[in-house]
């Protein structure tokens, strides 16, 4: 009995000094919160007494630690904030204590940020993309009416008609608001249903037209998933000394009665250039061997 008794008051002393040392720490809890926003900033790292003790801020900003009495720097860091260091005194304050610490967001200053095009300028054969060009030449040899008779004629692309003269192209079966059209490098045109705009360029002023066949998305942005119809011009240049040229097409065509007319003036110096140019086209409704066409003509 002696020796039971003996082994119940070594329990009950050993209970008593973890409890008096239990009873030594006091609870830190609160909160950490933005200084310009007053919303909570979580996974806030509190250090205490460099590293001794820690602890962290939940999704709430919220902590809690106990500490036992004493002085305590705390280290408060956060990637998105400037780290800060207090003092808190718990010989002062022996009961909980419950902190609002708030952290001032960090400054992040950016140098100046140069955009330089990836472009470059590079021969056909190497390009990763196909591509079809339609030279002025072939313009000129074949007398399209318009820049889609003459793209049709590169595989892989087929000619679309909206009535008889309204035209557009299919590139591998994908057309209208999977094409988009350049000129110059410039978009024009993306999802929309005006078949007829590929006929309304003036074929005078058309330098070359390329015709990439795959999507393209990624350097023409949205529309382009079928490919890209772009179309270079004529280009003017300025010159040593002054000077004027013009150029006056005419055409006519008996099946519908159609008339055409394209002029381009350019002029140049030493600092500036100018280029200007237009055509005007109208037909009547075209005649076949069952008779007329209604509706076909346009102007």
């Amino acid at each position: 009995m002696k020796k039971i008794s003996y082994w119940v008051s070594l329990f009950i002393f050993f209970f008593l000094i973890v409890d008096t040392i239990q009873a030594q720490k006091i609870n830190v809890s609160g909160k950490v919160v933005d200084s310009d926003t007053k919303l909570s900033v979580s996974n806030a790292n509190l250090i205490f007494d460099e590293n001794e003790y820690s602890t962290s801020t939940n999704t709430n900003g919220q902590f809690s630690i106990n500490l036992p009495a004493g002085k305590y720097f705390i280290k408060l860091s956060h990637i998105s904030f400037n780290t800060k260091v207090i003092l808190i005194d718990l010989n002062e304050k022996p009961s909980d204590t419950v902190l609002i610490i708030q952290l001032e967001p960090s400054r992040i200053t950016l140098n100046d940020i140069y955009v330089v095009s990836s472009k470059i300028f590079q021969k056909y054969s190497d390009t990763p993309l196909p591509v079809e060009v339609v030279l002025n030449d072939e313009i000129q040899k074949y007398e399209p009416q318009t820049i889609s008779d003459i793209a049709a004629k590169k595989p892989g692309i087929a000619l679309q008609r909206d009535g008889i003269w309204a035209t557009s192209i299919s590139i591998r079966g994908l057309n209208g608001s999977n094409v988009i059209t350049l000129v110059n490098g410039d978009r024009i045109e993306t999802a929309t249903d005006l078949d007829g705009a590929l006929s309304l360029f003036d074929l005078n002023s058309v330098k070359q037209v390329e015709v990439i066949k795959n999507a393209s998305s990624v350097l023409y942005g949205t529309g382009a998933l079928g490919g890209i119809i772009h179309i270079i011009t004529e280009e003017n240049n300025v010159s040593n000394n002054f000077r004027i040229s013009a150029n006056l097409t005419s055409g006519l065509n008996s099946v519908n009665t159609g008339f055409s007319n394209g002029a381009t003036i350019k002029l140049s110096d030493k600092k500036w250039w100018l280029s200007v140019n237009g055509s005007y086209r109208t037909a009547s409704d075209t005649k076949t061997p069952a008779g007329e066409l209604s509706n076909s003509g346009y102007n």
